[in-house]
This record gives structure tokens, sequence and C-alpha cells, in this order.
């Protein structure tokens, strides 16, 4: 009787382990982003030439974090190394 008892005890824990790796496996597909839903929320190229620029957009934000994510896509902040700091908020 004990080695039927290991027998399903067994057969359980195999079973749970394939439908966790099932259940993983559709996790970690894809994961790409649709560029064209994004182009209304995108950082524009005009913001990244200066950093002065940058500021000034950040500025004319909406103060709400209730409002859609920016998308960064390829952007990169200006670094100017010699500006003192200027306040966003």
């Amino acid at each position: 009787m004990t080695q039927f008892i290991r027998i399903r005890q067994g057969a359980a824990l195999a079973g749970a382990a394939l439908l966790a790796a099932a259940a993983l496996s559709g996790c970690g597909g894809g994961g790409g982003v649709d560029a064209a839903a994004l182009d209304g929320n995108a950082v524009p190229a005009s913001a990244g030439a200066s950093a002065q620029a940058f500021i000034t957009f950040q500025q004319g934000l909406d103060a709400s974090d209730t409002g859609e994510s920016l998308s960064l896509g390829e952007f990169l902040p200006p670094k100017d190394d010699t500006a003192e700091p200027t306040p966003v908020g």
C-alpha cells in the first residue's frame, strides 16, 4: 500500500511540474511593441536638440501621473556638463 501512495504522489508532482512548465512557457514569447501605437506618446526628437530643449519639453508635460506613459524608443537625453541645474517641476 505504501508503494501505491508513493507512485500517486510522484504522479501528482510530475503533473504539477508539467502544468507549471506549460503555464510558464506561455509567458516568455514575443514581447514586441507595436511602434505605431507609440507614435502619439513618443518623446519628440526636438527634445534632444539640447539640454535646454529637453528641460522645456519636460516642463511642458502634464503634471498628472494618470496620463499615458511616454515611449523613449532610441531617445537619449542630451548632456550638458557645464550648465547649472535647472528645476524641472
